[in-house]
């Protein structure tokens, strides 16, 4: 438990950069196309194979706006943000629901043999699922970084073009 502890907080500490980002983004958004960029994040399937397949939502979000392959990378930027900050609460919501399950563990040891059996069973099924969502979490921020990392790369290039 404390490793998982750990391994969240050491994540959430590279993220700081990618929050600013997405908080520069949500502040030059309407409020009807950042909810559209959230509903896209929530829809975001447990793996990310294709990055394309964020631009694809978001313009089918928005079919009548033209925008620039940095638009589209700002937006999948914040788009991939909020999907890993929703990743990031379900995680949060299953570590309490695993601490719960402990503590009603402990008061059930002595007495309920067969509560204490359906509570191992589902303190399994909430490891496995907090296992899942630090996977899908670590692959958000991984694609995240990676789309950051092109986002800098094109200003870098524009700036030396410009000079």
């Amino acid at each position: 438990m404390t490793n998982v502890l750990l391994i969240v907080l050491l994540a959430t500490a590279s993220t700081d950069r990618a929050a600013t980002v997405h908080d520069q983004i949500a502040g030059k958004l309407a409020p009807t196309a950042k909810q559209k960029l959230v509903s896209i994040a929530a829809s975001l399937p447990a793996t990310i194979s294709n990055p394309e397949g964020t631009s694809r939502s978001i313009r089918a979000a928005f079919p009548d706006v033209n925008f620039t392959q940095l638009d589209i990378d700002s937006l999948s930027a914040f788009v991939l943000q909020e999907a890993a900050t929703q990743t990031e609460q379900d995680l949060k919501t299953t570590l309490d629901q695993m601490k719960s399950i402990n503590q009603q563990k402990v008061g059930l040891r002595t007495t309920e043999k067969k509560k204490l059996e359906t509570l191992n069973q589902m303190s399994d099924m909430m490891q496995m699922k907090t296992h899942m969502l630090m996977d899908r979490r670590s692959k958000f921020m991984s694609s995240l970084s990676n789309l950051l990392k092109k986002i800098a790369d094109a200003q870098s290039a524009i700036i030396s073009n410009l000079k």
